[in-house]
Parts: C-alpha cells; structure tokens; sequence
C-alpha cells in the first residue's frame, strides 16, 4: 500500500502575524476580493499595492525575478503566492475558515467558480453575440446548477462560511458587474432566476462584518473590463 501525505498545508495560527499581509493588484476588487473580504471580516489590517512599480517587483509577468506570474499576488510573512484561488484558501486556513471543513472539496468549489468566471471574462473582453447569449442563456444556468448541488446553506458548508464562500462572492460581483448587470439591464432577464441557494451564499456573505460595510474599492473597473454597450446591444437582438 502507497502512503500519500496530507496535500492541503496544515491550518497556521491566526495568532502568528508577524507581519502585515500585502495584496498586490489592480485598484478595484476584481479577483482580490475574496481574500480582502476575508481580512476584513477578521478585521485583520492589510495594505494594498496597484502602482505598477509595486507590481513590478512580484510578479514575473511585469519583470520580477519570482514564481508568481501576476496580480492578484499577496505577501504575508514567509509565504508569496499569486493566483486568487490560492491566495483564498491560504487565508481560509490561516485566518481558520476552513477549519474543520473539506478542504478538497472546498478547492474544488473554489475552482468551479474561477471556472465560470474564465468562461466569462471571454465574454466580457470581446466576443461575438452569439456566443455570448449562449454562454449566459446555456453554460451559465449549468454552473449555477452545480453550484445549487454543492451548497447547503446558507453557506457552502452550512452556517459558517469558508473561504468558497469568499470566493463565490467576490467572483460573482465582479462577472456581474462587467457582463451579467449590463446585459440583463437590456434584456431585462434574470440570468440567476431560480438558483436560489446561489442567491442565498451573496446575501449570507454580503451581510457578514467587513463585507456589508465595505467602501473601499468598487468590484470591478467597468471602464476597461465590461462588456462593450455595442456587444450588449447585439445580444438583446437575437432572437
């Protein structure tokens, strides 16, 4: 018989903080959002750093000499890690969200939703109607199905949420804020009508200290990451 070792880290303490954690990206929440939702929630103080110089210095992409490729990337200690599904559930361990929770199952969670959201940035970034319309009308009802499947509620888990809860939230947002809100508000259709757990995990998360009050920084920068008015229009015409 083969032996495998535990492959998610062991939970850190909250209590070592030795340092303040650092976010590197973009000045809007996009995919930092789970993990400073998260910090506030634990009122736990962080900075956040989207001059290109600071991003410079950590991400590979932009010259760094490092292994994290881009933003969002956070520094706490020790620890350097890009990719937002990562950073999240380092943090649902360190800050003990995860804590006796699957942590399989909350990776996998978290990755069923970066999928959704790669799937839509497509569409946000420029795509022909059609393929657009299909991917709200068609693929998106299919993860939100799955994502019903996968929640209890009113949190992923149950009633404490975990850091797919986080994730969930924070990517939700920000996909409705560059494709689904404006496409709707020409369509005049509900895109998550009838996934009433999903609905339930954004009303659980939203209402959470640190969440609901949060003023910081919007979700998305609409101006360079939203889908094109002339593309929202062509959608609304098919038939």
């Amino acid at each position: 018989l083969y032996h495998f070792p535990n492959l998610v880290p062991a939970p850190t303490k909250l209590t070592d903080m030795s340092e303040t954690p650092t976010i590197y990206y973009w000045p809007f929440c996009g995919r930092a959002g789970a993990p400073i939702f998260m910090l506030e929630n634990k009122k736990v103080e962080y900075e956040v750093k989207s001059e290109m110089k600071d991003l410079a210095k950590v991400a590979t992409a932009f010259g760094a000499s490092a292994d994290t490729f881009a933003p969002p990337i956070m520094k706490w200690g020790d620890s350097t890690l890009s990719q937002s599904v990562a950073i999240a559930v380092f943090l649902g361990n360190k800050l003990e969200f995860d804590k006796g929770f699957d942590q399989y199952k909350i990776l996998q969670y978290c990755l069923d939703i970066e999928d959704m959201a790669g799937e839509a940035l497509k569409k946000m970034l420029g795509a022909p109607a059609e393929d657009t319309k299909k991917f709200l009308e068609e693929r998106l009802p299919k993860f939100c199905a799955n994502f019903e499947k996968s929640i209890k509620g009113p949190f992923f888990f149950g009633e404490a949420p975990t850091s797919a809860d986080f994730q969930c939230y924070a990517t939700v947002k920000w996909v409705e804020a560059g494709l689904i809100s404006p496409v709707a508000a020409e369509t005049k259709k509900d895109y998550f009508e009838g996934f009433k757990k999903l609905k339930g995990v954004m009303e659980a998360v939203e209402a959470l200290d640190g969440v609901k009050e949060y003023k910081k920084m919007t979700f998305l920068d609409t101006k360079n990451f939203s889908i094109k008015k002339e593309a929202v229009e062509a959608v609304a015409k098919l038939k």
